[in-house]
């Protein structure tokens, strides 16, 4: 993936945040930072999207992905 951030460069404590939240697998870095219409700028998931990623499948996480990378072009 091409995000901005990547994920070896997050602290030990986040990895395990992300684990328990389910959110590791995505480009969710946990730092959070909305806007308005509710999209993080830090990884471009709308809140909705992080929910709907922690129960989705492989194949909709890849579209998802795609979304993702999408708007950071």
């Amino acid at each position: 993936m091409s995000f901005i951030h990547k994920k070896k460069d997050l602290p030990d404590y986040l990895v395990e945040k992300q684990k328990a939240k389910g959110t590791y697998d995505s480009p969710c870095m946990s730092v959070c930072d909305y806007n308005q219409a509710s999209q993080c700028q830090t990884c471009f998931m709308f809140r909705e999207e992080k929910q709907q990623w922690k129960l989705a499948d492989d194949e909709t996480k890849s579209k998802l992905t795609k979304t993702f990378q999408s708007r950071v072009k």
